[in-house]
């Protein structure tokens, strides 16, 4: 049963990792919420707190010259290809700058708005699929109070 469960969020894990940047912030709100989750789900999300997925190096040196306005290679002495955590929205890169400190660097997910708008639309549209099914519960209901 234990061997299941540990499975079956697996599953989760990876499923939530593919569904876009929403549902990974919910998973990682919900992977520190043990008052209301099981411990076995809680430590299975919180994965998804720095291994959360990656686009490509390309994308990040897009995003990061269209924000600079420059090249990589004129703020930072230092850019390594891989970042060192992924997020929901953003990859962290450890990154040198011209001439002095290292700091930190995030690049934003470029499909991010795009799949937000999307993920908008079907819960709007899973919501108003809801409240059609309640209300056609509720007439039913009131109906029948109202003849007996």
């Amino acid at each position: 049963r234990a061997a299941l469960r540990r499975r079956a969020w697996l599953v989760l894990h990876f499923t939530v990792s593919i569904c876009g940047a929403a549902l990974v912030k919910w998973a990682q709100w919900a992977s520190v919420r043990r008052d209301m989750f099981p411990e076995d789900f809680c430590e299975a999300m919180s994965a998804l707190h720095d291994d959360a997925p990656r686009h490509s190096r390309r994308q990040t040196d897009a995003i990061m010259e269209e924000q600079l306005g420059v090249p990589i290679s004129a703020v930072f002495a230092h850019f390594p290809d891989e970042p060192v955590a992924s997020g929901s929205i953003a990859q962290v890169y450890r990154c040198t700058l011209r001439p002095e400190v290292a700091t930190a660097c995030s690049a934003r997910d470029p499909e991010l708005a795009r799949r937000l708008r999307l993920q908008h639309k079907q819960w709007a549209a899973g919501q108003r699929a809801m409240q059609g099914q309640q209300g056609h519960g509720l007439q039913r209901h009131s109906s029948g109070g109202g003849s007996g």
